[in-house]
């Protein structure tokens, strides 16, 4: 495996068990591509699969690339509170002050009409 291979390999198996085996607790495909990148280890340059070999270590890299900006695409969402609901996070932040300063939120007031009073 050459300096490049290397180095997609190393890359796509720390994104791998950083996003997928990590959370998933199933090592299968961590599994399936070190089998891969090692049966495909013995090829130099030169050889007649060569081609198709640089065209796979691309496509490791790019899945990784992808990976990786997949997960750096949700942390930013999440950072910038777009995949939360904003009333409710707000809510959520107004009750927390409340209660750090020793006071309760009061109930707002809703448009529901007592059963008694009619119009």
């Amino acid at each position: 495996m050459a300096g490049g291979g290397r180095e997609a390999y190393r890359n796509l198996l720390k994104t791998i068990s950083k996003h997928v085996t990590a959370k998933t607790k199933n090592p299968e495909f961590s599994a399936f591509i070190r089998e891969e990148f090692r049966r495909h280890a013995h090829l130099k340059e030169g050889d007649d699969e060569q081609h198709s070999i640089q065209q796979k270590l691309a496509l490791a890299r790019d899945y990784a690339f992808f990976v990786n900006s997949v997960h750096a695409h949700k942390e930013l969402l999440m950072s910038y509170n777009i995949a939360v609901d904003r009333e409710a996070e707000q809510a959520a932040r107004l009750q927390n002050t409340a209660n750090r300063v020793g006071l309760s939120m009061p109930k707002l007031f809703e448009d529901e009409k007592e059963p008694g009073l009619q119009q």
